[in-house]
C-alpha cells in the first residue's frame, strides 16, 4: 500500500485533523471571517438546532467565537474557554514569522463530562483534555505557517513595515520614518498599524525584540551577546524586560 500523501492546502489539513480528532475544528481568517471546511467535522446537532431555530442563539455564538479569538490575538496564547452555551472551545492563535496575525484555529464543541446538557452528538471531555488538544494544535500552527498554507490580501504598506521592521528592529524606529518607507502619513499609520499588526508600533518592537532574543537564549548565546542583537542597552535591561514580558528570567526558561 503506498504511502499516504500528506495534506496540501489548509483546508484538506483541517478537515484530516477534524476527522481524527473526532472535534470540531475550522479556521478563522485575520478578519475574523470563518473559512469552514467541508471536509471536517459539522456543528453538533445541539448548536445546529439552536441556530437554526433561535437567531439569537446564532448571534451569542458568533460574539463569542469572536470575543475569545480577539482575546487570543492580543494575549498571543492558546485560549480555552466555556461557550454561552455551556460547551468547551478553543483558540489556538497563528502569527507569520514576522508576526503579522494571520487568524486562528478554533476548536471544540466539547459538552463536559459532568455537564447536564442534553448529548444531540456532542463528544464529552475535559477541559485538560482540550488543552491537550491546543498544545497539538499549536504544532500543527507551525506546520501551517511554514508551508505558507495561509495567504493573506493585505495592503502594499503592511508588507513593506514588516520588511523594514524586520530589518531594523534592534533599533528605535518612529512612526515618521516608517511613513517614510511605506509612503503613508504618520497619521494613517499611527491609526491602522495597531489594526493590521495587533498592536501599536512601539509594543510591537518590543515583543519583537524579545521573541527574537527568547530564540537566541534557545541557541545558548550570552546575554551580553543578546542584548547586543536585539537592541537593548545591556544583559540587565534585558533580563528585566524578558521577565516582565515571558515571566521568567531568561536562565529559568523551559
Amino acid at each position: 500500500m503506498p504511502d499516504p500523501e500528506p495534506p496540501t492546502s489548509l483546508i484538506e489539513l483541517i478537515g484530516l485533523l477534524s476527522r481524527q480528532l473526532n472535534i470540531r475544528l475550522t479556521f478563522f481568517d485575520c478578519t475574523g471571517a470563518e473559512q469552514v471546511s467541508a471536509t471536517g467535522r459539522p456543528h453538533s446537532d445541539f448548536c445546529l438546532r439552536h441556530r437554526r431555530e433561535d437567531p439569537e442563539f446564532d448571534a451569542r455564538c458568533v460574539r463569542c467565537d469572536l470575543e475569545h479569538l480577539a482575546e487570543a490575538r492580543r494575549t498571543r496564547r492558546e485560549v480555552i474557554y466555556c461557550c454561552h452555551a455551556g460547551l468547551l472551545d478553543g483558540v489556538v492563535p497563528l502569527y507569520s514569522r514576522r508576526g503579522l496575525y494571520l487568524g486562528g484555529l478554533v476548536f471544540g464543541q466539547i459538552r463536559r463530562e459532568e455537564s447536564a446538557l442534553p448529548a444531540e452528538g456532542v463528544r464529552t471531555g475535559t477541559p485538560e483534555m482540550m488543552c491537550e488538544i491546543a498544545r497539538l494544535l499549536r504544532i500543527v500552527g507551525e506546520h501551517i505557517i511554514q508551508q505558507e498554507m495561509i495567504h493573506l490580501h493585505r495592503p502594499r504598506w503592511v508588507d513593506a513595515a514588516s520588511e523594514y521592521i524586520d530589518r531594523n528592529f534592534q533599533r528605535k524606529i518612529t512612526l515618521k520614518e516608517l511613513a517614510a518607507r511605506t509612503g503613508c502619513s504618520t497619521s494613517y499609520l499611527s491609526h491602522h498599524f495597531p489594526a493590521e499588526f495587533g498592536m501599536p508600533l512601539r509594543a510591537y518592537l518590543r515583543r519583537l525584540r524579545l521573541e527574537k532574543a527568547r530564540l537566541l537564549v534557545e541557541r545558548g548565546l550570552t546575554l551580553k551577546e543578546i542584548a547586543a542583537e536585539t537592541g537593548f542597552y545591556d544583559e540587565f535591561h534585558l533580563s528585566k524586560a524578558f521577565k516582565q514580558f515571558f515571566g521568567v528570567p531568561p536562565s529559568q526558561l523551559p
